[in-house]
């Protein structure tokens, strides 16, 4: 039942006895076999069914797979522990910077964490994600090497004060 599907999609690497028991019977699962695209579609069902505190207990522990699905919540207490996760690596929240769905509270509180800003694909997928707020972007564009800033300059996908600010730091980084 609630093993089952862990072991199916491995989300998670925390007991049942760690979870509330509603939880564990939100997320029990049929006996029969399903193909692998409609196990994930239950699961999303499953945690859409959830409560805000059941998603946040999840969320803090949870797997990949239950991340990248509760990283989209429209709570914005699901999402920073989805953050605040021990488990969550750099390559997810690079993919999750690179996502232009992601929400702009998700781009605010990665332009917030000194450690993932340090990984320049992150830093430069956040500056070049039009959802950034314009105040996280703008802060963290020094930072960018001078070859993507030309990039970046001439990207209609990037806000306009993004866009003017890469021309302002090209044009006095480069010598006239």
């Amino acid at each position: 039942m609630y093993h089952k599907l862990m072991e199916k999609t491995n989300p998670v690497e925390f007991g049942p006895s760690e979870l509330p028991k509603e939880v564990i019977e939100t997320l029990k699962v049929e006996e029969q076999e399903e193909p692998a695209e409609h196990k994930t579609q239950t699961l999303l069902q499953k945690i859409q069914s959830l409560k805000v505190g059941e998603k946040i207990q999840l969320a803090m522990k949870g797997g990949r797979e239950i991340r990248s699905i509760l990283v989209r919540d429209s709570s914005k207490e699901v999402v920073s522990a989805v953050l605040e996760n021990q488990k969550i690596s750099d390559s997810e929240i690079e993919l999750i910077t690179k996502q232009k769905t992601s929400s702009e509270e998700v781009l605010r509180i990665i332009s917030k964490k000194k450690e993932w800003l340090k990984k320049y694909s992150i830093l430069y997928a956040l500056v070049t994600n039009p959802k950034t707020p314009p105040g996280a972007a703008l802060s963290n564009i020094r930072h960018i090497k001078t070859k993507d800033l030309g990039m970046i300059s001439k990207n209609k996908s990037v806000t306009e004060a993004v866009r003017a600010a890469a021309k302002k730091i090209l044009a006095e980084r480069t010598p006239h």
